[in-house]
């Protein structure tokens, strides 16, 4: 299957958007995707690269893909999304 940018099959994306927000599985699938966007982002950079010198490049990859994610039927906005996957991360 093809990935798209966010290094998820895009078909699967494709229908997570598909559909209304469902909070209770929508932000698990969110929270794992991203951890999975993270992963093969940080696999494609160089070894000696410090993560540092990237880590605002991932910063934009993150919000493309909360704005991707808030555009689902009645998903919070893109700051609401990342402050409960913050919340889920770290607790309230």
């Amino acid at each position: 299957m093809a990935k798209d940018r966010f290094g998820h099959g895009t078909e699967s994306f494709d229908k997570f958007r598909s559909g209304k927000w469902d909070s209770r599985k929508d932000y698990e699938y969110l929270k794992n995707m991203i951890n999975t966007s993270y992963e093969d982002f940080k696999s494609q950079k160089p070894s000696h690269v410090p993560e540092s010198s990237w880590n605002e490049e991932w910063v934009d990859v993150y919000k493309e893909i909360l704005t991707a994610a808030s555009q689902k039927e009645g998903a919070p906005p893109p700051e609401e999304l990342h402050q409960t996957l913050r919340e889920m991360q770290h607790g309230k």
